[in-house]
């Protein structure tokens, strides 16, 4: 409670000091509860961020998220200057999102359906995903792109349950010994339609070679947006690999961790979803009513495999753009050890 008392006060003090329409302000939050058979039910506040902004010229720019996840732990999720070189070039220094996949770098809960992030996005691609670096971005025509040289993973965090995931380093005293090149490139066909790809590569051994080797981190993704009168499809396939991931397990079994980071892992998802309020008339044009289904695969492979496939349905209702009400069903299943969980999960998303 201290710590967000220490926040808010940052936050209004700030506030008091910015010159009208140089400083600006938002945020988003997420609030779910979940209904798990044979399991314990579960209630988090998961996410509450105050975005802070300051416009210091017509080219030069701060910008920054402050985040609480269920109500106790603190992150940056960005800080940096943005500098604008022309029309169609810009850089950023600082604490930087990674531009990869469909959620890392626009995040917010009114922008998917689930009440939670998709697992792929958080089990392969570690969104929330974001280091200290620079980043060089722009537009030529119809194509946009972004290009981050960061600071790379750190190897001995990996585990076994979430692969690379534990291994990002959040920018709170990183080991910078390796650093990493990620390039996100995106192309609008047309207001209705996008596809994109993203390649990451970098060593994560940061400065421990003689004990883990260097186990380079490769990861890619291509996604595609489609959205056709209230129809929307979304689609995501992405596959990553570790480099000497032999002498990386090696080394955790001598440190006494008994699994294994598995050398490569790759998955899938989709969801389509289609707004029924043209349909029932609804007041308010503002008002949306979207039903979606989804299904996810994914798999870390060697030396152990684990396949999971995720399939669900669900509603949204958004009185307005900026808040929705959320309710998904979810059925969880290991294709190696055939177990099958399921939820039922509620939740709200708003954005301000």
């Amino acid at each position: 409670m201290q710590k967000i008392i220490i926040i808010l006060a940052i936050f209004f003090s700030v506030s008091l000091q910015a010159k009208e329409g140089d400083f600006f302000y938002g945020g988003y939050g997420e609030i779910k509860f979940s209904i798990n058979k044979g399991e314990s039910n579960t209630s988090d506040v998961h996410r509450l961020v105050t975005y802070l902004g300051y416009k210091f010229s017509d080219k030069i720019l701060f910008n920054s998220e402050i985040e609480i996840e269920h109500t106790n732990e603190i992150a940056i999720e960005f800080a940096y200057i943005a500098y604008t070189l022309n029309q169609n070039l810009k850089f950023r220094v600082g604490h930087l999102l990674i531009p990869f996949g469909l959620l890392n770098h626009n995040h917010e809960p009114t922008l998917f359906p689930l009440v939670s992030r998709p697992e792929i996005e958080r089990n392969i691609i570690p969104s929330t995903w974001h280091e200290n670096g620079i980043e060089l971005l722009g537009s030529i025509k119809k194509l946009r792109y972004h290009l981050l040289y960061i600071v790379g993973f750190d190897a001995k965090k990996f585990d076994s349950a979430y692969w690379i995931r534990k291994g990002r380093q959040k920018g709170g005293k990183d080991i910078s010994e390796d650093m990493a090149v990620s390039l996100n490139l995106e192309y609008d066909w047309s207001l209705n339609l996008n596809t994109g790809a993203s390649y990451y590569f970098g060593n994560s051994a940061q400065g421990a070679e003689t004990e883990i080797g260097k186990v380079d981190v490769r990861l890619k993704e291509v996604h595609l947006s489609y959205k056709v009168y209230q129809l929307e499809l979304k689609l995501l396939y992405t596959e990553g690999s570790l480099s000497q991931v032999e002498k990386l397990n090696e080394w955790r079994l001598s440190t006494g961790k008994a699994t294994r980071v598995s050398k490569n892992a790759k998955g899938y998802y989709g969801y389509l979803s289609y707004n029924l309020a043209p349909l029932l008339n609804f007041s308010s044009i503002e008002e949306n009513l979207l039903v979606f289904v989804y299904y996810s695969q994914y798999q870390y492979l060697e030396p152990k495999t684990k396949s999971i496939a995720i399939t669900g349905v669900g509603v949204n209702y958004k009185p307005l753009p900026n808040v929705n009400f959320k309710i998904d069903y979810l059925m969880n299943q290991n294709k190696r050890t055939s177990a099958i969980s399921r939820a039922i999960n509620l939740g709200v998303g708003f954005v301000f």
